[in-house]
């Protein structure tokens, strides 16, 4: 991989779709399919596009190229994503579909409309301006199929499922790029995922930072898969898609470590971009248990010796949490900590 500072960005899947349509409006006005096409991308700038192959066929002209995503580690980096586009000279403008390996949507909350094709409104924005480009005229029909190549298979590393976005990926991208571990993708996801939760009539959300967290949610305390965000973490995406809706509670599960960060004000806790400093977690505890703990090497091993001792450190730290989220969605909140085999070792609540 490259260095830190040079980082290769790649292209969204919208901006791959876009480069077929492209080829395959290009095919079918000249008759052969061209080896390059050049994507305008809705942030700015160009973007070449190596066309691996394509085609007439009798319903139809189709062109492919792979996705490059990059140095990021996205699930569709050397994906193929392929177009079928078709024309009829009657009637007007363009419709999309579903073909092989993209999704189709089957819940409100979405941008998009429950049996469409999970293909987002900025590639589409970006294939129909294509398309008249090269077609130079709107005299007919068209019909844009997009499909990935085992892209069902793909999704079940998704948020698709959870999303209601069923038998495939989505066709994504509002700027066409992919920013190296930007998250962007699992940020797009959990936008969507409250807006999902929130149109399914559900008013009290829950984020887990990990499958074990989600368990002890649904399994404990009564939620349902589509109310819970699979936050990772990325605890600031969630409080920053919450801040404008309107809900009426929230609940944080994970783990001891997880939950410190939160106590200690990190919104990103990844334990790369984020190292816990154990003299301030020790400074958020009573004094007189800070002797008896002190010198733990990690958030695990803290608690470990806490539970030895019968500290109760994990309530401290959960209510340190809660006060920080409630300071920040001025919602009700619970904080729920699990130690490493998700047995529950903290609970609180905390109104604004």
């Amino acid at each position: 991989m490259s260095t830190e500072q040079t980082l290769r960005r790649g292209w969204s899947t919208g901006s791959c779709a876009t480069a077929c349509v492209m080829a395959a409006a290009a095919t079918y006005r000249e008759g052969s399919v061209p080896q390059q096409v050049t994507v305008t991308l809705p942030g700015g700038g160009r973007a070449a596009f190596a066309v691996l192959d394509g085609g007439t066929k009798r319903d139809g002209v189709w062109a492919c190229v792979k996705k490059d995503a990059g140095d990021d580690p996205d699930v569709t980096d050397g994906a193929i994503v392929r177009v079928r586009l078709r024309h009829r000279p009657h009637g007007r403008g363009v419709t999309f579909a579903a073909g092989e390996g993209v999704g189709v949507v089957s819940r409100q909350g979405l941008p998009l409309m429950v049996g469409e094709a999970a293909i987002n409104p900025v590639p589409r924005l970006m294939m129909v301006r294509a398309l008249g480009a090269e077609t130079e005229t709107w005299q007919g029909a068209w019909r844009i199929e997009v499909a990935i190549d085992n892209g069902k298979k793909l999704a079940q590393d998704t948020w698709n499922g959870r999303l209601g976005i069923v038998g495939g990926l989505s066709v994504l991208g509002t700027r066409g790029i992919v920013v190296p571990y930007s998250c962007s993708a699992w940020l797009h996801a959990i936008r969507q995922g409250i807006d999902v939760a929130l149109a399914a009539g559900h008013r009290h959300l829950a984020a887990a930072t990990g499958k074990t967290s989600e368990h002890v949610l649904c399994a404990q305390y009564g939620f349902v898969p589509e109310s819970v965000l699979d936050m990772g973490d990325l605890l600031g995406g969630v409080l920053k898609g919450l801040a404008p809706r309107s809900f009426s509670s929230f609940t944080l599960c994970g783990g001891f470590a997880k939950v410190s960060k939160v106590a200690l004000g990190a919104q990103d806790l990844h334990v790369k971009r984020f190292p816990l400093d154990m003299a301030s977690l020790l400074a958020c505890l009573p004094r007189r248990h800070t002797q008896i703990l002190r010198g733990a090497q990690s958030a695990g091993d803290l608690l470990e010796r806490a539970q030895r001792a019968s500290i109760a450190v994990a309530p401290v730290i959960a209510t340190q949490a809660a006060r920080r989220l409630v300071r920040r969605l001025r919602r009700d909140v619970r904080v729920i900590i699990i130690d490493r085999v998700g047995t529950v070792v903290a609970d609180t609540r905390m109104k604004p």
